[in-house]
């Protein structure tokens, strides 16, 4: 009990009956319970493994009581209007206490983390082989299947005879185009050829006839 009031044995009873349902506990009296009235009802949960105690439920400005064995209990407390109710932990938490839970708190979290990537992983890869069967279904299906349907074999062939004598047609232009700029290459040569020539027979020509004009006196 928490805040314990000592008074002397010949008080004791004076004590009880003026304080008895407000400041000590539990009422004694029926008309001092029915002034604690209304009750509230509390809904707590305690845990206790292997390695851990149960948390003590503490009654706040009353006391509070501690829970044995282990797994999951649940306790239903009723309190007057404006009582607090808290869970403590059972055991205070020294600095090697609390080094220790934080040790296999981080440990529980890792095996958590990596518990989750090793499913991700496994989901991805499940992911992975389901793709690459599905592409090879699909390959395998495309390699069996004709490129073009039955009924549509005439008209593609039609497609693809056209497209061939486009192409010729196209070639030969070409080839005529090739042709006729090779043509008047040659035949502008020829021109510049002879000009070239003609030039050269008139260049002594020109100057046999100067040799035979008289040179003037001064």
């Amino acid at each position: 009990m928490s805040n314990p009031r000592l008074v002397r044995t010949s008080k004791a009873a004076d004590l009880l009956h003026r304080k008895a349902g407000i400041f000590l506990y539990p009422p004694h009296m029926p008309e001092d319970f029915n002034s604690l009235q209304p009750l509230v009802r509390h809904r707590v949960e305690v845990y206790g493994g292997r390695y851990t105690a149960h948390d003590d439920i503490s009654i706040g400005g009353l006391g509070w009581f501690s829970v044995a064995g282990s797994g999951v209990k649940a306790f239903d407390i009723w309190l007057p209007k404006g009582v607090k109710l808290f869970r403590r932990p059972a055991l205070a938490r020294g600095p090697r206490i609390s080094a220790q839970k934080r040790a296999l708190a981080e440990q529980i979290k890792e095996e958590e983390l990596r518990r989750q990537q090793q499913q991700q992983q496994e989901n991805k890869e499940a992911d992975t082989d389901a793709e690459k069967d599905t592409m090879s279904e699909t390959a395998a299906d495309t390699t069996k299947a004709p490129l073009v349907a039955p009924e549509d074999q005439e008209e593609f062939h039609m497609l693809i005879s056209q497209c061939f004598e486009e192409g010729q047609a196209q070639e030969q232009q070409h080839h005529q185009h090739e042709q006729q700029q090779h043509q008047e290459k040659h035949h502008e040569q020829q021109q510049h050829n002879e000009q070239q020539n003609q030039q050269v027979l008139q260049l002594p020509e020109q100057q046999h006839e100067e040799q035979q004009q008289p040179s003037a006196t001064c």
